[in-house]
C-alpha cells in the first residue's frame, strides 16, 4: 500500500530549495504524490542539478515550465525508477534539450 501526501500533509511539511517549490506547486495544483514518486523527483532534480551545474530550483522551473516533469516524469514513475541513473540523466538531458530548456547551458 502507497503511504499518499494528501494535500494537508503537503502544506504541514517544510523543506528548502527545490522540493519546497515542488511541494508548494503541488499544494497549489491539489495533486498527490505517494512518498515514492516524491523521492524520485527529488532524486532526478538533484542528479540534473551535478550534471548540469544548475541550482536545484533553476533545474526544478525548467522542468516545471517546460512540462517535463508533471507531464512525464511524475506520470511515468513506475517506468522511469527501472532505468539506470546514468541512463535516467541521459533521457532527461535529452528531453529538456528537445523541449529547448537547456539553451542557454553548456552540456
Amino acid at each position: 500500500m502507497h503511504s499518499a501526501l494528501s494535500y494537508t500533509a503537503l502544506r504541514a511539511v517544510t523543506y528548502s530549495g527545490s522540493v519546497s517549490l515542488m511541494l508548494r506547486a503541488c499544494v497549489q495544483q491539489r495533486l498527490i504524490m505517494d512518498k515514492k514518486t516524491l523521492e524520485f523527483v527529488t532524486y532526478c532534480i538533484t542528479k540534473l542539478s551535478a550534471q548540469l551545474k544548475l541550482p536545484q530550483k533553476d533545474v526544478y522551473l525548467r522542468l516545471k515550465k517546460s512540462g517535463i516533469l508533471y507531464g512525464y516524469i511524475v506520470p511515468s514513475y513506475d517506468v522511469l525508477h527501472t532505468f539506470s541513473s546514468r541512463y535516467l540523466m541521459e533521457d532527461l538531458v535529452d528531453y529538456m534539450k528537445e523541449k529547448g530548456v537547456l539553451r542557454d547551458c553548456r552540456q
